[in-house]
């Protein structure tokens, strides 16, 4: 691409292997713009997973229940065997709870099996309550279990029944216990025990049959919800009066509603069953190796139980003992030991196998909501494959399907076997120490016991007891491989609960966050994953930990918990060890720490040597002597009590009032008694300084996360940490600045903590941390700038008081915010300084409607009266007025068999374009394309549009304005933005402040009448002075008022003022005091017209509501008010009363001084503070306008993230623009640019003896052509009027071709394109429009990137002003050039003042380039310093140097000047000529810079006199080449050079000269051929749009040469018609097209023409070369 000299055509396959070479070094630098989230996104958070998804770990505890109570019923009658039971084998099974029954005795094995049941259930639960009944009878067990529910109140019962001793369960739901006697077996009713336990309970049925117990309790269930619906329904027909309830209500919300007494059984569906068995099938008891309760030993005693049969399963049982169990050294409650390991293991398999097998509903149910519970169904994994090797399969309810086969269980035997390996070895190293003891005696007697000193026998005897197992290890190496190779979106990998095991030890744990933090970076569904498996609880507890390498990847965590579910903030603001929120962890917990003992308020008792005498124990007999002496010392003892207890209560009462002084004071400087919270983790990570800056992005993300909606606590203590102070110390750190997210969620940050929180906002004030905010207002990354103008808004959005202090910095952010982001180029920073804007205008609203009411009459603008009153309601959605209003539909009946259809996009940039969808008889659909012009513009709108110009025509011509007039003209202007979107939010804002110009009106004539009744009370009471003020007269009944002026309004008022100060005086009546004062209101008691009219001036006394609604009729302010004064004093012989006329806005300043701010004033009384407040807290809870940039911005957490932060070679996606600006090209790409480089080499060795002025290929378009421009890669162009742009496309029908409006059918800024630029043209093609105004509007076709073909419907992606300091909106003269240069991604464009260099990646203005250098012919500079004089000098042409870094720009001038600057010495041009010239000056027209590798740069200029000359930029000031074309003087109009810089086209009128730049010479001279209009041409030309001539002729044309009538239906007349009409065309001269815009291909030799008969023309060689196959559609 870079190599464009003219080379020889050689092998093919030795060329193509350097042009792939080539090719494979421009995929390592291929440029791409517009392409970054904030283009391609729509600026919204995160969607929220489902509701039901989400319940399951999102509680967070909120429905944890704790199993409070255990009742253990044993009906074991040892000795007899039941009926119906299978008769036992000898041997058989015999222990019970690992107690062999027949070696304790009948009378005590009872209760030593349920004592150590009982041990076993401890383990778990050690703080419940228990109630053990050993062959109970009946009574026993219905007082057992309704103590217990009524101890328990609301909590779990375990409910455990072992019935080895009695008949199996019964089909119609019955168990059996004993009778008292002990004699029977007695029934015991499932349907009874229902009642008696009630819900919620856990069942363990450990008896044969089992199952059937759990299918009868189920029916019952239903049953006993039938009797209570029953009972529920004869209440409410015995109780008329009852409360009203709703279908919508469940059964229980009614009973609880009409307090119906009995408690709503549904619970009873939701209890918790663990059978031992299947229906009809009986217990396992034949293995004597095996406890006879197999089913409760695997539930109670897991380890244990596995081991055994693992060893019996193995066959290795009989080289154990018999106490092989208990040789197992450690405990089971530490980690560290071999016991505690093994049952750390088994608890990670058993979660890991009920993760990956059950519902994550029921998962979270069953093992995460209850200790216990989660014990209970580990287990019972185990139960499951134990049992089921002998046929008997344990069953539960919630169903929990058979994982006996689990491939995970393998693991378990691995680890087994390790264990099984170190229990031999142990024993034989403790039986070899035994024969070492023996034989030491005998060594030690013998003759070598000098050389056996040397021998260490502990070697031989010593044994690890800790010895460590790799299993945790190997899960972590296998959670490493998934992560690297095998990941499989929404599908956790099997090791994620081991992981969270792992979480637990302190040697592993810093590798297990690091894994799971990876994990976590995977998405929200990995988030939600690891949330539902129980990572929170780990998380929680962690915060504890001051091990500082794991701070990185647990901020990583939370921050990714927080972006996922940000209501989790909640959490973080409670104590250090508080686990209230969380959920159980699975697993084993740490034991509970002893809580230290409160200080009783009893005084202390008196020594014990006192009180040892005074006891005497019930039943004993003393002495009488000592009896006396027991009395005395008893009196003595109370007194002493006596004078201690009232020391104690004043020592008591001063320690009350120390600890009261002491926790206020403890409150004050913030310490906190109970704890530290666990947000406080994060802001020492954010404020270490050995932290790097990169690793304090995420805390600071998670900190700003904490004040999410507002959330007062997290404001608070915050504050309290001097968060503020924090974040500006951070902003102005010089390594932390350089990182551009940390600064983003730094600023975000502190506008959520600012954001309606006085504290936050008046420590900003003090120190004043809003002005290095400012400053960020520049900054490169548009993110940082939008989160600027957050915080900056935030600072503004407040409902509190208002002083003089707080106005003034208010005003001075926003004039920042007005002077720096109105013409911001991002949109998002627009669309924040608009949200911010509106807390401005609503605090200061009454204002801004008396600058507009103010603007009336100078702007001569009505405004019309809007019912605004839905819209106030609810916020608004920007993409809800995207689209415009009344669509025309193009196509016939709409009955047809063409559907015509809008289609919408959602996003800000995207616009409406209609397509036409076409159904051929053959059923083949066709989407056609139209361009959305044809939707007519809302008569409102333009309306609007003419009220906003006619404004800010008028501020922009004054010198200077008022900071409300500054913001209004903001607001103005952005309500003419070139995004839709943009223009919509502001709009809302003006409309708001325009409805209240209506309100005013009617408060105005409220005021007038009210005080023309107070005037008439006053003087009919007394007549010594009459002031009559009459309303305001109709503009047309205002006929002499209109010729007096104003001058009479000091004295008038000053008589009226006088007159009624006498009556006041002589009356001394308050209430009929009119006062007339200039100045606000506030500062005196009274208002201006008196207590009775004290109304705000936007809430009239009379309602907007009640007058005309009608938007079509504006309210026409009147232009004066009348006012008529009569003195009786004065001499009454006189008709002619003294009377004066005075101007409506003389009086109606007067009135408008009362207009203050809406928010509350810390000044003297007046206004109402509650009212206040209630309006402000209604606009800010539901404000006009919004955004989802902060939301949008923290997506960026819950996408992959972390090898942009765990990197350290690699900076953050904020600070790296190579990240966003730099890709690699695609296969078709590489094919494409191949094809045409092979097709432009044929070209290029034909040169010399090839012309190119064939007419490959011609289209007509509906349209006229002022630019043209082709694409690189695909065969289109692009043709555009200025309005609309076709996509012209070489390989379709010409009805197929693409067209849509360039200002996106924006109807508050229509200004034309002036000039069309391609970009991305390697990568993701796009399109730069320009405007004379110097508009920019970024559009993406929507090319798919490995075709030709659409995507979807064009969208424009951004639009930026950059010269909005230069030029003024309302001026329509103004006349912008442009020019890009893909490689740096920048944009030149020629102002007034300079020519102004703007950043696609930046979008913000980056350099500025004056015309100092400006030179006349004579050589004398024509410009000041900074800028030009000479007001008839205008730059003409500019050309960018596109290879290369970009640092030439050449510039043509109107005076036939060129200057050619280099931008890193932009003072001082490095060429100043003008093309040699014998006459006048001429303007230059065109100017193209080129450069070619290894040579320099090349500069062709041609002015409008048709001179061409050519220069070399580095080494000559004189033309190495001139050409002079035939054109006559000043009809030069359109120039191109090749970017080969060996063929230039230049054209005049209709003419078209091609030129060989190598040897300057001519070597084609084209001329438009006439159209050829056949009938049913896919490429004939339409006649809209065409000049009155050519349709005349082409009518013509059309009657003559292409009607198929018959001849013999003609009539005579019809002929004589056609022979007039055909004289007619002979004396009819038609004038060829003239040329109207020209192009070249980028690499093939082919002109592209644009006449003003609305055709293209593609003109090139006879034989194009290798991709000749679409080039023969010839017209």
């Amino acid at each position: 691409m870079d190599d464009k000299r003219l080379i020889e055509f050689i092998a093919f396959n030795s060329r193509l292997d350097d042009e792939m070479k080539i090719a494979q070094e421009e995929c390592e630098s291929i440029t791409r713009f517009f392409q970054e989230p904030r283009h391609i996104e729509q600026i919204r958070g995160t969607l929220e997973d489902d509701e039901n998804d989400k319940k399951s770990w999102k509680n967070h505890g909120k429905e944890r229940m704790k199993t409070v109570s255990v009742a253990i019923i044993l009906c074991l009658h040892i000795g007899i065997d039941p009926p119906e039971t299978p008769p036992r084998t000898d041997p058989c099974a015999r222990k019970l709870a690992w107690v062999d029954p027949h070696q304790c005795g009948s009378g005590k094995a009872s209760q030593k099996i349920a004592g150590a049941l009982r041990t076993n259930y401890e383990r778990w639960q050690p703080r419940a309550k228990y109630k053990i009944a050993c062959d109970p009878p009946l009574d026993d067990v219905r007082k057992i279990t309704t103590n217990l529910r009524r101890v328990s109140g609301g909590d779990r019962i375990l409910f455990h029944y072992n019935g080895h001793g009695v008949p199996r369960p019964t089909d119609n739901g019955e168990i059996w216990v004993f009778n008292k006697s002990f004699t029977q077996y007695i029934p015991l009713s499932i349907y009874d025990l229902q009642g008696w336990i009630e819900a919620p309970a856990v069942y363990v049925w450990e008896c044969h049959s089992a199952e059937t117990i759990i299918k009868s309790f189920q029916r019952f269930a239903n049953d006993h919800e039938s009797t209570w619906q029953q009972s529920f329904d004869t209440w409410q027909e015995n109780n008329k009066d009852l409360p009203i309830i709703s279908s919508r209500m469940s059964e229980a919300e009614k009973a609880s509603r009409t307090g119906f007494p009995e408690p709503y059984p549904g619970g009873l569906q939701d209890c918790i069953h663990l059978a031992a068995c299947r229906a009809g099938e009986f217990l396992p008891m034949s293995d004597p190796n095996l406890p006879a309760d197999l089913f409760t030993s695997c539930l109670t005693t897991p380890v244990q139980t596995a081991i055994l049969w693992y060893l019996i399963k193995t066959g290795k049982r009989k080289s154990f003992p018999e106490n092989v169990l208990d040789l197992i050294p450690g405990q089971l409650g530490e980690r560290r030991t071999v016991l505690g390991e093994l049952n750390w293991i088994f608890t990670a398999i058993t979660d890991t196998i009920a993760f990956t097998s059950i519902d994550r509903e029921v998962f979270q149910r069953l093992f995460r909501q209850d200790l216990l519970l989660a014990s209970l169904f580990r287990s019972f994994l185990l139960a499951q494959r134990v049992m089921s090797d002998s046929d008997v399969l344990p069953v539960s309810w919630p169903h929990i399907k058979n994982t006996s086969q689990h491939e995970l269980w393998s693991c378990w035997d691995s680890t087994l076997d390790m264990v099984i390996d170190y229990v031999w070895e142990l024993i034989y190293i403790r039986n070899t120490a035994a024969v070492i003891n023996a034989g030491r005696e005998i060594l030690l007697r013998s003759e070598f016991f000098p050389f056996l000193t040397l021998i260490d026998f502990g070697a031989y005897v010593d044994t690890n007891d800790n010895a460590s197992n790799r299993f945790f290890v190997e899960q972590l190496m296998a959670f490493e491989l998934w992560l690297d190779y095998g990941i499989d979106k929404g599908k956790p990998p099997l090791q994620l609960p081991v992981v969270l095991q792992v979480l637990l030890s302190q040697t592993h744990r810093v590798r297990a966050l690091k894994l799971l933090a990876r994990f976590l970076d995977f998405g929200r569904w990995a988030v939600g994953y690891s949330l539902s498996v129980g990572i929170f609880p780990y998380v929680l507890r962690l915060l504890q930990s001051n091990t500082r390498e794991m701070r990185p990847w647990l901020a990583f965590i939370w921050a990714k918990i927080l972006a996922v579910d940000p209501t989790c903030q909640i959490e973080l603001f409670k104590e250090n060890g508080d686990d209230s929120g969380g959920a159980g962890i699975a697993g084993p917990s740490p034991q509970p720490k002893s809580q230290p003992q409160s200080q009783s308020a009893t005084p202390p008792q008196p020594p014990q040597k006192y009180m040892q005498a005074a006891v005497i124990l019930p039943g004993e007999t003393v002495p009488q002597q000592s009896q006396q002496q027991n009395q005395q010392q008893q009196q003595q003892i109370q007194q002493q009590q006596k004078k201690s207890s009232t020391q104690n209560n004043q020592n008591q009462n001063q320690n009350q009032n120390q600890a009261q002084v002491q926790s206020s004071r403890d409150q004050k400087s913030g310490k906190k008694k109970e704890g530290q919270l666990r947000y406080v983790y994060f802001t020492t990570i954010l404020n270490d300084p050995d932290t790097s800056p990169k690793q304090k992005i995420v805390p600071a993300f998670v900190l700003a996360m904490l004040t999410h909606n507002n959330y007062k606590k997290a404001q608070e203590h915050l504050t309290e940490k001097d968060f503020v102070n924090l974040c500006t110390e951070l902003l102005f750190d010089a390594e932390a600045s350089k990182c551009r997210l940390l600064k983003l969620w730094l600023l975000i940050g502190l506008g959520r903590l600012w954001s309606d929180h006085d504290a936050a906002r008046w420590q900003a004030v003090r120190l004043v941390s809003y002005d290095k905010v400012v400053q960020e207002l520049e900054d490169t990354a548009p993110e940082v700038r939008a989160a600027a103008v957050f915080a900056l808004g935030s600072l503004l959005k407040n409902s509190s008081q208002l002083n003089e202090h707080a106005a003034a910095i208010d005003e001075h952010l926003v004039d920042e915010l007005c002077n720096r982001c109105v013409f911001d180029g991002s949109v998002i920073v627009r669309e924040e300084l608009i949200v911010a804007l509106q807390w401005f205008v609503f605090d200061f609203e009454r204002r801004f409607v008396k600058l507009l009411y103010e603007l009336i009459t100078p702007c001569k603008i009505t405004i019309p009266h809007r019912d605004d009153s839905n819209e106030k309601e609810e916020g608004y959605d920007i993409s809800s007025k995207m689209v415009s209003k009344g669509k025309k539909r193009e196509l016939g009946d709409p009955h047809d068999s063409s559907i015509n259809r809008k289609r919408i996009s959602t996003s800000v940039f995207h616009n409406a374009l209609e397509e036409d969808v076409i159904n051929d008889a053959e059923g083949n659909v066709t989407t056609i394309a139209h361009v959305a012009g044809t939707i007519e513009r809302d008569s409102e709108d333009l309306e609007f549009r003419k009220r906003a110009l006619a404004q800010i025509k008028h501020l922009e011509a004054k010198t200077f304005n008022e900071p409300f007039a500054r913001t209004w003209l903001a607001l103005l202007r952005l309500s003419l933005d070139p995004v839709e979107g943009v223009a919509r939010m502001a709009q809302r804002i003006v409309l708001h402040v325009e409805a209240g110009i209506h309100e005013m009106e009617m408060s105005l004539q409220n005021k007038l009448s009210q005080l023309n009744q107070k005037i008439a009370i006053g003087h009919s009471a007394r007549k010594t002075s009459r002031v009559t003020v009459s309303s305001p007269i109709p503009p047309q009944q205002s006929s002499s008022s209109q010729q007096k002026t104003a001058g009479g309004m000091s004295e008038l008022a000053a008589t009226i003022q006088k007159n009624l100060m006498e009556e006041k005086l002589r009356d001394k009546e308050r209430e009929n005091r009119v006062t007339f004062m200039v100045g606000s209101p506030a500062v005196n008691d009274g208002n201006v017209f008196g207590a009775a009219n004290s109304h705000s001036i936007l809430s009239p006394t009379i309602s907007p509501s009640n007058t005309s609604k009608s938007s079509e009729k504006p309210i026409n302010v009147p232009a004066k008010v009348d006012f008529t004064i009569t003195n009786s004093n004065l001499d009454e012989t006189s008709t002619e009363s003294r009377s004066e006329i005075i101007n409506r806005r003389d009086f109606t300043d007067v009135l408008s001084k009362s207009f203050t701010p809406k928010r509350n004033t810390q000044w003297n009384k007046n206004f109402s503070k509650q009212e206040d407040s209630k309006t402000l807290r209604k606009v800010i809870e539901n404000p006009i306008v919004s955004t989802q940039f902060v939301q949008w911005c923290s997506r960026i957490f819950v996408e992959p993230i972390l090898p942009l932060l765990e990197d350290p070679n690699q900076n953050e996606i904020l600070n790296d623009d190579s990240i966003l600006t730099k890709t690699s090209l695609t296969d078709w790409a590489l094919h494409a640019l191949e094809g045409m480089r092979q097709s432009a080499d044929i070209e290029t060795a034909n040169f010399q003896s090839t012309k190119y002025d064939t007419c490959l290929w011609r289209v007509g378009l509906t349209h006229s052509i002022h630019s043209l421009v082709t694409s690189k890669l695909r065969r289109c162009m692009y043709a555009s009027d200025g309005r609309t742009v076709t996509i012209i496309r070489q390989d379709v029908d010409n009805r197929a071709f693409r067209k849509f409006d360039l200002t996106g059918s924006n109807p508050f800024n229509q200004e034309n394109v002036s000039q069309l630029i391609l970009i991305n043209e390697m990568s993701r093609e796009m399109l730069l429009t320009c405007s004379r105004n110097g508009i920019v509007r970024i559009w993406d076709p929507c090319f798919t990137p490995w075709s030709e073909e659409y995507e979807k419907l064009p969208e424009m992606l951004s639009a930026s002003f950059p010269l909005s300091d230069q030029m003024k909106l309302s001026d329509e003269t103004n006349r912008c050039l442009f020019d890009w240069n893909q490689k740096t991604g920048r944009v030149f464009c020629t102002g007034p003042k300079s020519i102004r260099v703007w950043d696609a990646h930046y979008e913000k203005n980056v350099q500025d380039i004056g015309y100092g250098w400006v030179t006349n012919s004579a050589g004398t500079k024509k410009s000041g310093k900074n800028g030009r004089n000479d007001r008839n000098w205008v730059p003409t042409a500019i050309s960018v140097e596109t290879e290369g870094n970009g640092n030439l720009v050449a510039i043509g001038n109107s005076d036939g000047f060129i200057n050619v600057i280099d931008m890193r010495t932009p003072k001082r041009p490095i060429l100043q000529a003008k093309p040699p010239s014998t006459s006048y000056a001429p303007s230059i027209m065109s100017l193209t810079l080129r450069k070619r590798e290894m040579e320099n740069d090349v500069l062709f200029a041609g002015n409008r006199d048709g001179l061409i000359a050519k220069w070399d930029v580095r080494m000559f000031e004189e033309p190495t080449a001139t050409i002079e074309t035939p054109w006559p003087t000043g009809s030069h109009s359109q120039m191109f050079v090749h970017n080969d810089s060996h063929l230039m086209a230049s054209a005049s009128g209709s003419k078209l000269l091609l030129y060989d730049m190598t040897s300057c010479r001519q070597i084609a001279n084209i001329l438009p051929n006439q159209p050829v209009f056949e009938p049913n041409s896919n490429f004939s030309s339409l006649e809209s749009n065409v000049s009155p001539t050519q349709q005349s002729i082409q009518r013509n044309q059309s009657a003559f040469g292409f009607l198929r009538l018959d001849n013999s239906r003609r009539s005579s007349s019809h002929q004589q018609i056609e022979q007039r009409r055909e004289r007619e065309m002979r004396n009819i001269t038609v004038e060829p097209p003239h040329v109207t815009a020209l192009t070249m291909h980028q690499m093939r030799s082919m002109t592209v023409v644009g006449y003003d008969d609305n055709s293209v023309c593609v003109y090139g060689s006879q034989k194009p070369g290798l991709s000749a196959n679409y080039e023969n559609s010839k017209v």
